[in-house]
């Protein structure tokens, strides 16, 4: 008698259940240290290179060198870098989406630096 897997039926909660997830393969405390040093420097790096650089530099946007119009992301990166280096005025200037942008970015980079923290202090707590 031959039964192929969609004869059986599990419970899909089931398969993470006390598992690790698949993207993010196990390493030790000093990877995951590594890591969350990396990105709290991620705005201190960016800070680094002047928005100066970012005008100068060629487009890479795909649709505006396809099209030769700007998408509503045109502008952003240096928008970004504006901000960072405390330039409101010229961040708004160069992408008006800003406005909305930046605090996402900063609520992803949080919850980043939050998990990967987590991911250095949890297992202690768990051998307990």
């Amino acid at each position: 008698m031959r039964t192929d897997s969609l004869s059986r039926r599990t419970d899909p909660a089931d398969q993470f259940e006390n598992h690790e997830p698949a993207a993010s393969p196990r390493i030790g405390a000093a990877g995951v240290l590594f890591r969350s040093v990396g990105i709290a420097l991620i705005p201190a790096v960016v800070m680094l290179v002047p928005t100066e650089l970012l005008d100068r530099a060629p487009a890479i946007c795909l649709f505006r060198l396809l099209l030769g119009m700007e998408c509503p992301g045109c502008g952003m990166t240096r928008a970004v870098s504006a901000v960072l280096h405390g330039d409101l005025a010229r961040a708004f200037a160069y992408n008006r989406g800003i406005v909305v942008v930046f605090p996402l970015l900063v609520l992803a980079w949080s919850a980043s630096l939050r998990a990967s923290w987590n991911r250095l202090t949890v297992p202690a707590a768990r051998h307990r």
